[in-house]
């Protein structure tokens, strides 16, 4: 995963609580149905390790279990809810640790201050883009 430095303006509280809804209520839903009717990002669903289960659950609009859809830049710095913003990542530990590490990075951050910091980005549409292989020792 690279790392971007970036200029993190907090944005205010309401902002972010109304992007957050239609995220959850509609974006969310739609981003995740229009990865799974894509053929060419269906394959790469499967060699990322969803079954036909998970991407039965995403033509639905739901998450696959174990993961998530991540805003590389969050809605309360000015992150949008357009798809180039939007990657599926599985929930541990990648969304755990970007996003632990996103809030310890701007804690203490109030809105409208802003803040100069080097920001964890996903460049890919699926985290990881393929499972690991665990050596045998």
């Amino acid at each position: 995963m690279k790392v971007e430095e970036i200029i993190y303006i907090k944005r205010l509280p309401e902002e972010t609580a109304r992007l957050r809804r239609e995220f959850n209520s509609s974006v969310k839903k739609h981003f995740l149905k229009e990865f799974a009717i894509d053929l060419t990002r269906v394959e790469h669903l499967r060699k990322a390790g969803l079954s036909e289960d998970d991407i039965a659950r995403m033509k639905d609009g739901l998450n696959p279990k174990g993961w998530q859809v991540h805003h590389n830049l969050p809605l309360d710095d000015g992150g949008t809810n357009d798809f180039t913003n939007l990657v599926l990542i599985t929930n541990d530990p990648y969304h755990k640790a970007i996003t632990n590490e996103q809030n310890s990075l701007t804690r203490g951050l109030t809105s409208g201050k802003s803040k100069t910091i080097n920001w964890p980005m996903i460049k890919d549409e699926i985290y990881p883009p393929k499972p690991f292989d665990r050596r045998e020792d």
